[in-house]
């Protein structure tokens, strides 16, 4: 949060250098990578360490994260706050993982971002469970 988000801006910035090819590089893109964590006050890193005993397969600790993750928005939605899993190349590379402490074998997912709404809250637009759930009875 606060000013620290500069700093995670600069370290996302490098990552888009080190991962984007030279003829694709672009200057704007990157500097747009360095001042999104400006768009949102609260920048949350979503990290997974697996068991090292391996007791669980990593694709259910990684599901685990996820649900947390889901939680976590949920939360934030009950208090009118808006949030985006973000888990493109810049918000995993290893580079900001470095920089947030995570080391090998442990996992750097994205950032779950939060803050206010720029425009009002949404209205569901949900249908009937009927059309989604198909109920198998013996």
């Amino acid at each position: 949060m606060g000013e620290a988000r500069h700093k995670l801006g600069e370290v996302f910035a490098e990552a888009y250098r080190l991962v984007t090819p030279a003829e694709h590089f672009d200057v704007a893109a990157m500097a747009f990578t360095r001042d999104r964590v400006l768009l949102a006050p609260v920048w949350i890193s979503i990290g997974m360490e697996p068991d090292a005993v391996k007791k669980m397969p990593e694709w259910e600790e990684i599901s685990a994260v996820a649900m947390a993750v889901h939680n976590m928005h949920l939360m934030a939605c009950s208090l009118r706050l808006g949030c985006k899993w973000s888990s493109g190349a810049t918000s995993r590379h290893p580079h900001v993982a470095q920089f947030l402490g995570l080391q090998p074998p442990a996992h750097l997912l994205g950032f779950l971002y939060v803050g206010k709404l720029a425009k009002a809250w949404p209205t569901g637009q949900r249908g009937p469970m009927a059309d989604k759930v198909k109920w198998m009875v013996d």
